[in-house]
Order: structure tokens, then C-alpha cells, then sequence
């Protein structure tokens, strides 16, 4: 569970309602960043938005992998 501050409350949510609502938000500033015209800033709302969804990937890519037949180096 995630904690939000709400003025003057505070409420948990789960962490992946939080996690869809911070991508949401990413994803809206990113586009009315671009809209705006500001290129050097709208950079850094796109690498937040694709790096999230390059870690949902490849870590369901890493959950598939069979590490069971590794060796123990010790």
C-alpha cells in the first residue's frame, strides 16, 4: 500500500492503482510538454514513461528464465 497526502488526510491505495495513476500523469505531461513546444523538457517525461514500460517487460522476460539450473558459484 502506497500512502497519498491529501490535504488534510491521509489514505492508503494499493501501489498499483498508485503506479497507473503516476504513468497517467507522465504520459499527460509528456504530451502537453511536446504541445507546448519545449523539446529539451519534454525529453525527460518521455524516458520516465518508456524506461517504466522497458521494466515491466523485461522483467516479465526475467520471470520466464529458469534459474533453478544455474550453478552455485560458493
Amino acid at each position: 500500500l502506497t500512502i497519498i497526502p491529501f490535504f488534510p488526510f491521509f489514505f492508503p491505495i494499493p501501489a498499483q492503482i498508485f503506479l497507473i495513476i503516476w504513468f497517467l500523469t507522465q504520459v499527460s505531461s509528456g504530451i502537453s510538454s511536446g504541445l507546448a513546444g519545449s523539446l529539451s523538457q519534454n525529453i525527460a517525461w518521455w524516458a520516465h514513461i518508456f524506461g517504466f514500460l522497458g521494466g515491466v517487460f523485461l522483467h516479465k522476460i526475467f520471470l520466464k528464465r529458469n534459474y533453478t539450473n544455474r550453478r552455485s558459484i560458493f
